[in-house]
Formats: structure tokens, C-alpha cells, sequence
């Protein structure tokens, strides 16, 4: 009997213990939750002490208007970087972003934890006066989150920049402002000091300019001018920023051709470059002389026609006996004879007449692109024979206007996705090439060759 009353009151006080509701008091509801909301925290995020991925500064916030301010950014990653970081670079006006050098791979601790850094510089050059605002930007990179795991793509952007761009005094009236301390501008002229030339001829003059604390792009494009009888033609110029043992330097070269086309005295005038030296605050200006070139007239048209009348006897007679001879040898010759007619043939099958042949069936047949072809044929045949300038100073005289536009109509039918080939005229491009390769051939006893460019517009101003 007493044992049943036992067994009862045991299960009894067994159910109340597994039964015991929790306590309720509010500091232990509150430091259970708190407990949760950590745990939630940590399984939701790869990091307790996550970062930005990208950081960017600039190293001052005022500078003179020309003048490079240094823009940083860096990149972080938990693991090795991987590939090449992509700049969404924002397009400014009258601004530009270069980059400088490599990037360079270290490493910080950010809240207890170790990242891999990887830290960019650019120079940004800005012709604006006042605020310069720079937007934010996104950057792409890959990279990994141990050092033995798969690359992973990661993206990050910048905050809004800003800094003051100041003119300085006395620029106003300059297009572009170079803020350099000191800058070298040299020039040299062939042939060397030349005062004076024959009609025709051509003088070079090239101009230097190189600079540290700057980008090439930021040198403006030289105006040329010369007096009236002179024609100049301008050159691509040569523009470079080089690197050596992590200096940079700035470097533009630019040539320019006067062509003397009568006789005279002519004057070529100086140069005046201008810039601002922000350590001594002052404008600076080096001035490169020009030259005075005495041009002599060549041989007058009535002295020629004399000489040649006075000749043409002679000529003739020549002419003649040189026929005469050339039958003897034939008759008696065949083999030599031969071996003379095997020449003009050769002569009559070089790549210029072969290529007029060509050109002249183009045009007849209205085929643009047979056309095209055939006259880039007979040009380079015809650069090879009397030099790529002359040919070229031919083509821009003023005399062949009407077959340069020829040649653009051509162009057009066969580049222009909303033109019909079939709608091309070949005649007309036909009659002015006949013309300017008759053109070409009265002028190639005695034209030479001067390494004349075509004729460039300027460069565009910096924008």
C-alpha cells in the first residue's frame, strides 16, 4: 500500500520537474533575445566587421587651373586580387583623368581583420575654373575570399569628390593654362640655317616641347602662320607621356613645312609659348626665333623656250640618227631587236599602266570597288617612281580639286551604308584622273621629292 503512495508521489514529482515553466523575468527575456539577434548577425554576414571595398581621397582640394591633382583610390579584398581593375571614369568637361604608374598591392587590418589592399593614382587635369565636382564612380574587380579560393567579382563606388580650380592672373585671353614649373621648348630647322632656296623648295621646322608635372595632352596645338607666297603644311604631331625610374614626363613634337612658292624675301615669324609656374606664382615664356629666307626665282619661261628652240636642231637630228641606227642594228641584229622589243613591253606592262588599264575598265564598267583598287595600285607605283611627297603635293594642288571629288564620290558609294553601288558614274571619275596623271607626268622632270604631308587641319582644342 505504501509502496504504491511512493511510486504515485515520484511520477508526480517527476512530471513537475519536466513541466517547471521558464522564468519570465525581464533580464533574462532580454539577454536571451540579444543572444539571438548576435547569432542572426553572424550567420548572415561573411564578416562581423565588414568594409567598403573601395575608399577614394584627394590630396588637396585646391589648385591652380592646368595644375594635376592627385586623385587615390584603393581597393580592398579579403584575399589575392585577381585580373585588372575596370574605372568607370566619369566624362567632365574641359577635364581629364590619366593614370599614373602601376598599382601597388598591400595590406591593413580594419577592425581586426587583414585585407589585401591594392591602391590606384590618377592626375586630374581640369582647363574649369571654380568648383570641380567629380560624381561617384563604380569600380569592378576580382577577388578572393581566401587565398585559396575561386576569384569572385566585386564592385564598389566612390564618394563625390570636390575641389577649386584657380586661374591664374594674367590668363584670360589664353585658350589652354599649362601649370608646370619649368618646361623645355627647343626647335630645329632643315636644312640647318638656311637663308636661302630656289623657288619650290621646302624648309622643315620642328618644335619641341617637354615637361614634368603634366600630361602631353595638355599642350595645346601650335597655329602656324607664315607670309603670302608661303604654303604650310602641318604634320600629325607626335604627342607621349613617358616613364622612366617612376618619373614622369610630358612630351609633344610638332612639325611644320613652308613651301617658298615664288621669289622674294620672306620673314617666318617667331614663337611664343606661355605657361604658369605655381611654385613661383608667375607667368613664364620662351620665344623661338624664326627665320628670313631669301627665295630666288627659277629659270623665266621665255629663257626656256629659247633654249629649247635653239636646241630642237640638234634634238632632231639626234633624235634621227639614234632611229636610224636602231633599224641598221635591227636588220642585222634580229636577237638584239628582240631583247628591245621585249623591253618596251616590259616598259609598257609596269604596275602604273597596268593599273590604268585596270582603272580605266573600272570606271567604264561603273564598278567602285575594281575602281578603288586600281587607283590605290597606280599610287603606290606612282609614290615608288617620283616619291610619296611629290605625288601628294600633285594631288592637293588646287588644279585637281575636281578629282579629289571624284575620288570622296567614290568613297562614299563604296563606305556609305546608305548609298547604292549601282548608282556610280565612273566617267567623270575617269576624265579627272586623266587629267591630273597628265598633270603629274609635265611636272616629273622636274619636281622633287620634299616629304610634304597632306595638307592637316589643326588639332582640336582640348576639351
Amino acid at each position: 500500500m505504501n509502496t504504491g503512495l511512493n511510486m504515485s508521489s515520484q511520477r508526480q514529482r517527476r512530471k513537475m520537474r519536466w513541466t517547471h515553466p521558464v522564468s519570465s523575468s525581464p533580464r533574462s527575456t532580454f539577454s536571451f533575445r540579444v543572444l539571438c539577434a548576435l547569432l542572426s548577425l553572424l550567420l548572415s554576414s561573411p564578416s562581423a566587421f565588414a568594409v567598403e571595398v573601395v575608399s577614394a581621397t584627394l590630396e588637396t582640394n585646391q589648385a591652380w587651373t592646368g595644375q594635376g591633382v592627385p586623385l587615390i583610390i584603393k581597393l580592398y579584398s579579403p584575399g589575392p586580387f585577381s585580373g585588372t581593375a575596370s574605372f568607370d571614369l566619369p566624362a567632365l568637361p574641359k577635364t581629364a583623368f590619366v593614370k599614373v604608374g602601376n598599382s601597388l598591392v598591400g595590406s591593413e587590418e580594419v577592425a581586426g581583420e587583414s585585407y589585401i589592399t591594392q591602391r590606384h593614382e590618377f592626375m586630374i587635369y581640369t582647363q574649369k575654373t571654380g568648383e570641380v565636382v567629380i560624381p561617384a564612380f563604380s569600380i569592378r574587380f576580382s577577388g578572393k575570399k581566401t587565398f585559396t579560393s575561386e576569384p569572385e567579382p566585386m564592385e564598389g563606388a566612390t564618394q563625390e569628390l570636390r575641389f577649386q580650380s584657380k586661374r591664374p592672373p594674367g590668363t584670360e585671353s589664353m585658350g589652354v593654362v599649362i601649370s608646370v614649373s619649368e618646361m623645355k621648348v627647343e626647335q630645329v630647322w632643315q636644312p640647318n640655317m638656311t637663308t636661302e632656296v630656289d623657288a619650290g623648295d621646302v624648309i622643315q621646322r620642328t618644335i619641341t616641347r617637354t615637361a614634368e608635372e603634366t600630361t602631353a595632352m595638355m599642350f595645346p596645338a601650335i597655329a602656324p602662320s607664315a607670309p603670302k607666297g608661303v604654303r604650310i603644311y602641318d604634320q600629325q604631331p607626335t604627342v607621349d607621356d613617358k616613364t622612366e625610374r617612376g618619373e614622369a614626363t610630358a612630351y609633344r613634337s610638332d612639325t611644320i613645312k613652308y613651301q617658298f612658292q615664288q621669289a622674294g624675301t620672306f620673314t617666318l615669324p617667331d614663337m611664343t609659348f606661355v605657361w604658369w609656374d605655381p611654385k613661383q606664382e608667375e607667368l613664364k615664356r620662351e620665344t623661338l626665333r624664326g627665320s628670313t629666307v631669301n627665295v630666288i626665282a627659277p629659270e623665266s619661261a621665255a629663257e626656256s623656250t629659247h633654249d629649247m628652240l635653239e636646241d630642237a636642231p640638234t634634238a632632231w637630228g639626234t633624235v634621227l640618227s639614234v632611229v636610224a641606227a636602231l633599224g641598221v642594228v635591227g636588220l642585222l641584229l634580229r636577237a638584239p631587236t628582240a631583247r628591245l622589243i621585249s623591253h618596251w613591253r616590259t616598259v609598257r606592262n609596269r604596275p602604273d599602266s597596268r593599273a590604268t588599264r585596270e582603272l580605266h575598265a573600272a570606271c567604264m564598267s561603273n564598278d567602285a570597288a575594281a575602281a578603288y583598287a586600281a587607283f590605290l595600285t597606280w599610287l603606290n607605283a606612282m609614290r615608288r617612281t617620283f616619291g610619296a611627297d611629290a605625288v601628294d603635293l600633285v594631288l592637293h594642288d588646287v588644279d585637281h580639286s575636281v578629282f579629289r571629288e571624284q575620288l570622296d564620290i567614290m568613297s562614299q558609294h563604296l563606305f556609305a551604308s546608305d548609298v547604292d553601288l549601282t548608282s556610280w558614274d565612273g566617267s567623270d571619275l575617269w576624265a579627272a584622273f586623266r587629267s591630273f596623271s597628265h598633270g603629274l607626268t609635265r611636272r616629273s622632270t622636274r619636281i622633287q621629292s620634299t616629304n610634304l604631308p597632306p595638307l592637316n587641319p589643326p588639332d582640336p582644342p582640348f576639351h
